[in-house]
Formats: C-alpha cells, sequence, structure tokens
C-alpha cells in the first residue's frame, strides 16, 4: 500500500511495484485520513471488529502529507493494527533529509527510512526486508 498526496508519486511508485513479480496488487491512496479509515474498517473490522481484509504486508508512507503527516499516519496505524502491526513490513519515503526526521522514525520503531525517488532498486531492498519481517 502506497500513502502520498501527490498523484503522480503514487502513480509512479505503484509502476515500479507492479512491474515486479513478487507483487500481486498495489493500493495508493493520496489522503492518508482516508487509508486510516479504509485500514480501520476494512482491515481492523472497524465497530463490528469482523475483519474484511488483512492488513497489507507493505507500506509505503510519505512524511510530509495533509492533513495528518507520514509519523502521525504511523502511530494512528499502530494504534488501529495491534497485534496485525509487527507481521508489516512499513517504510517512510520522503524527500527530507532532516535527521530530526530520522530520529523521528527510528522513535516509533522504523527503520525502514528512505528518500525520494523510489527506484527499482529501493522496492527490490523493500520487498527483501517484506521477507525478513514475514521469516
Amino acid at each position: 500500500m502506497l500513502i502520498d498526496d501527490d498523484y503522480i508519486t503514487n502513480l509512479i511508485n505503484s509502476s515500479i511495484f507492479e512491474s515486479m513479480e513478487e507483487v500481486s496488487q498495489v493500493s495508493c491512496f493520496t489522503n492518508p485520513a482516508t487509508a486510516l479509515h479504509y485500514l480501520y474498517n476494512r482491515c481492523a473490522g472497524g465497530a463490528t471488529g469482523l475483519p474484511i481484509e488483512p492488513f497489507p504486508d507493505l507500506l509505503v508512507v510519505d512524511v510530509k502529507m495533509v492533513p495528518i503527516n507520514g509519523f502521525d499516519f504511523i502511530t494512528e496505524l499502530k494504534r488501529c493494527a495491534g497485534d496485525s502491526y509487527e507481521k508489516m513490513c512499513v517504510a517512510l519515503l520522503t524527500t527530507s533529509d532532516n535527521p530530526q526526521d530520522r530520529f523521528s522514525s527510528l522513535d516509533l520503531c522504523i527503520y525502514n527510512y528512505l528518500t525520494k525517488p523510489l527506484t527499482d532498486t529501493k522496492a527490490r531492498w523493500l520487498l527483501n526486508q517484506l521477507a525478513t519481517v514475514h521469516s
């Protein structure tokens, strides 16, 4: 799942992942609040507590978004996903090379911090990280 408030970035990044045979589906959201709503209702089960589908294996989240930035998105995702969060590979993808953003990602236990643009090499690295999470 790709969450970036820039439509073109999502289009480019989704084409990179879709070109890899290991990837079966790529969902994109340009509004982080909509993505959280989707994950809460479809994957966490919403008010009923009955999930319709599993949480995505991989989430690539932009840091600088509105109305919810990437750090706040991940904080809410952790709360929403509960134990399922540990089975996901979460990465921050950003134009920011700000050291404080890197420290903030470590505070959230996110070790996959990549700078834009996403490349085939970076996407392949994330898929390898995903394999590590699932092993």
